[in-house]
């Protein structure tokens, strides 16, 4: 029997091929890192293109949803694009209800429900996006994210993209509660030159932070 071709059939080994494939278009794409420090968060993604004619500018992967608010990306540009697009419509439609800023909590519940959504019928297919979600939830800083199968986690400190198993492994080893802003830029720093070596190049690299 072919499991692979319905979102909503397992395989013996309980694993749902499309979300599995889904997860394999996120190593494709560029790595992420989010990491929350002392008094606030920030997300870095590295630019890689085999074009140099390719304008960075046109290909960013981190989005301003609202102030203070921002996403960071891997995965199928077209359906980062969609979920981008969705997540600055909900943001836009809960402040005019609720006449507040809106929390990233409630943002990454949305988002991991969309994604979520995308898994259980037809003739939809799952995201092939992950998702890192930065924010302050009552003044305390955030870090969400939120995977193809509509799985929504907070960390500290989490990668996503290619190599992102490499860059978790160093994360675990080097994260500090304490970090500065400053520090947790050094650190990332370190992170992307600790995994790509010689081909790391830091002009390669975007940068957002938030702060209280």
């Amino acid at each position: 029997m072919t499991y692979d071709l319905g979102i909503t059939t397992y395989d013996p080994e309980g694993n749902i091929k499309q979300v599995t494939y889904a997860a394999k278009a996120v190593e494709k794409g560029d790595s992420a890192v989010g990491i929350v420090f002392d008094k606030g968060a920030l997300l870095t993604t590295i630019f890689s293109s085999e074009s140099k004619l390719l304008v960075p500018e046109f290909s960013e992967k981190i989005f301003k949803i609202e102030d203070n608010l921002y996403i960071a990306a891997s995965g199928i540009s077209s359906d980062i694009q969609v979920l981008v697009r969705k997540a600055r419509v909900f943001v836009q439609n809960d402040q005019l209800l609720y006449k507040q800023p809106t929390q990233p909590h409630i943002l990454a519940e949305f988002l991991a429900n969309e994604m979520h959504n995308c898994t259980q019928q037809a003739p939809t297919r799952p995201y092939g996006v992950s998702l890192l979600l930065i924010g302050f939830d009552d003044n305390t800083p955030r870090l969400f994210e939120i995977n193809p199968a509509g799985v929504m986690r907070a960390f500290y400190g989490r990668a996503i993209g290619n190599k992102s198993s490499e860059l978790n492994a160093e994360l675990e080893k080097k994260y500090n509660p304490n970090l500065d802003e400053k520090s947790a830029n050094s650190l990332v720093k370190s992170l992307f030159k600790k995994v790509n070596g010689d081909n790391f190049n830091e002009k390669q690299l975007s940068v957002i932070s938030i702060k209280k």
